[in-house]
């Protein structure tokens, strides 16, 4: 049976509103919660120095590393010292001189390398994965518009639904009535003329005799 016009639109809505849904709850998860348990960390770039590798609006995940693993061509993060912002650029070049290594960093769409050096404590934050354009979900998310669109709407469609596949009639077919439902007496009145035509006794067992006259 095919589903009507009313019944594919009903499995649109419901179809965007679960990839909403979806894609929220990811992005809560992946953002907020999962980070202090998987020990990784997420930052949204906010400008196109990286680019195109890295795009404005995309989300890079860091994990910390051993400054030592570090080499030229790898993706850090880090915080500057004299000013709070923090930079996702590129390393290249790494100087051995001191007891810990620096790097040179520069940015993909920059021209010139970056002004300072950086150096690293006990880890560094090396950028494993990037996700385009994600940070401009995330970033809706915290405003009220964002989670009117993302989270309460989804949420309420889908109660919507539920409610109206409860308590709408059901659209399939009555059963067809049988012949002995449409026509109740049909069985007693052949089970009647089969006892008149084998002279059977009356169902509460007793006998009649005709009366005789002494």
């Amino acid at each position: 049976m095919k589903p009507t016009a009313s019944g594919r639109i009903e499995l649109v809505v419901k179809g965007l509103t679960l990839v909403l849904g979806c894609v929220a709850a990811i992005l809560i998860l992946g953002l907020t919660l999962l980070p202090s348990v998987a020990g990784y960390r997420t930052y949204i770039v906010l400008s196109g120095s990286m680019s195109p590798a890295i795009p404005t609006g995309a989300v890079v995940v860091a994990v910390p590393v051993d400054p030592t693993t570090l080499k030229v061509g790898d993706v850090i993060t880090y915080n500057r010292s004299d000013i709070a912002e923090t930079i996702t650029h590129r390393i290249v070049a790494v100087s051995e001189d001191g007891a810990t290594p620096s790097f040179s960093t520069r940015g993909d769409a920059n021209a010139v390398n970056d002004p300072w050096t950086v150096q690293f404590g006990a880890t560094a934050g090396k950028v494993v994965l990037s996700v385009p354009f994600v940070g401009y979900l995330y970033h809706a998310l915290g405003t009220r518009q964002g989670h009117l669109f993302l989270v309460i709407i989804p949420v309420s469609v889908l109660l919507a639904l539920w409610l109206l596949q409860i308590w709408r009639p059901s659209d399939r077919p009555a059963a067809p009535r049988t012949a002995d439902e449409t026509q109740p007496n049909a069985r007693p009145a052949t089970i009647a003329a089969a006892r008149s035509a084998t002279g059977s006794q009356p169902p509460n067992g007793k006998q009649t005799q005709p009366l005789r006259r002494q």
